[in-house]
């Protein structure tokens, strides 16, 4: 996962993640505060949190899809 600035598309940070394709099924991800991010991994049911320099904050998983 790459991040870009959305006025220069400026190379922020990158995070490599071993997500599984699907493309029956899209990858979710919402900005948090202070430049952080949300990745909702649906194959492998979990939660993943990036800080804001692309580095995991924590994984959390979950048994019942939301």
């Amino acid at each position: 996962m790459k991040l870009k600035s959305s006025i220069t598309f400026e190379h922020i940070w990158c995070f490599q993640l071993d997500l599984v394709y699907n493309k029956e099924k899209t990858l979710r991800c919402c900005s948090l505060t202070d430049n952080e991010w949300l990745i909702a991994d649906h194959e492998k049911c979990r939660l993943i949190h990036i800080s804001k320099d692309g580095n995991m904050k924590r994984m959390l998983t979950y048994n019942d899809i939301p």
